[in-house]
């Protein structure tokens, strides 16, 4: 079935009665998507500043250090990649219009639980140095 728009073009519509209607989409959607990108980039850079000052601190008596920026950099590497596929699947969640949930209920806690582990490891390996 095909109908004309305002602009003279030509729109295929759905064979059944049923017509697809397709509601605006608020761009506060999209800012809000994008203020939670920004805040996580924001922790991201934070716990990355905090990898690279325990980086310089290290020395070549005391690796303990060094060890510890490493492993909360791959942790904050890992958080921005966590952080940009989210906001990406966020996006196209949004742009579907399809009503389906935009939340992602296992991944906080998913990244929780790796960033402890990452300041549990960093703290055991500056442990040493401290006693």
């Amino acid at each position: 079935v095909e109908r004309t728009t305002r602009r003279g073009a030509m729109e295929l519509l759905p064979a059944s009665s049923e017509a697809l209607v397709q509601t605006p989409i608020e761009p506060k959607l999209f800012f809000a998507n994008e203020r939670t990108y920004l805040h996580w980039m924001h922790a991201c850079v934070t716990l990355a500043s905090v990898a690279m000052a325990l980086t310089a601190a290290s020395s070549a008596q005391t690796p303990y250090s060094l060890a510890a920026g490493i492993i909360l950099s791959f942790a904050s590497i890992g958080l921005m990649g966590y952080a940009y596929w989210t906001f990406n699947w966020r996006a196209s969640r949004i742009a579907e219009r399809a009503g389906k949930r935009a939340d992602d209920p296992l991944g906080p806690a998913l990244l929780s639980g790796v960033l402890i582990a990452a300041m549990v490891a960093a703290a055991v390996c500056t442990l040493p140095k401290a006693l």
